[in-house]
């Protein structure tokens, strides 16, 4: 290999290196633990807990985890083993004020939790996806829809996905782990 080769060769290699070091590595994936520790602490206020119910299926892949709090805030943590899989927070509507706010709450927390966003992000994505969902359930509404409901979707790159379902009677919000 000539000299100007090596140089050459040499200096790919270092930027290469470079490169590797500056960039995000593939991230380790989430656990359940991991994602139960985080989201009690992002929500103390609201007493969460997560237990495991008896649940009788087919064609289930992992466990489920049920959410208990003290507000109106319903929901599901599914697990591989120990991966983080998938969490799913409802809340009944007509609601309450307090119950509303317990359900943006628990969406950050689950957000921040399942995602490894900041504060501020989850904030703003939430509050994007909430305005979305609720114009998508007018819309449903004022055609005449048969099933009437607003539905947004949101990629979050690596992490995973996240999800928000509107009708009359509840509001879903999802967020999906990849693996």
């Amino acid at each position: 290999m000539s000299g100007t080769l090596k140089v050459q060769f040499a200096g790919l290699a270092m930027l290469a290196a470079s490169l590797a070091a500056v960039s995000p590595v593939a991230a380790a994936a989430l656990t359940c633990a991991e994602f139960q520790d985080t989201f009690a602490h992002a929500v103390p206020e609201l007493s969460p807990q997560f237990g495991r119910s008896v649940v009788v299926s087919r064609g289930v892949r992992g466990d489920t985890r049920e959410l208990t709090t003290n507000s109106a805030v319903e929901g599901r943590l599914t697990c591989d083993g120990t991966r983080f899989v998938r969490f799913e927070v409802q809340l009944q509507m007509p609601s309450t004020p307090a119950g509303r706010d317990a359900f943006f709450r628990v969406q950050l927390a689950a957000a921040m939790a399942g995602l490894k966003w900041s504060r501020n992000r989850a904030t703003q994505n939430i509050i994007g996806m909430s305005g979305e969902a609720a114009d998508y359930l007018r819309a449903s509404e004022e055609r005449g829809d048969v099933s009437v409901s607003g539905k947004v979707e949101r990629h979050a790159g690596a992490a995973g996905d996240l999800a928000a379902m509107w009708t009359k009677t509840d509001r879903t919000f999802i967020v999906l782990a990849y693996d």
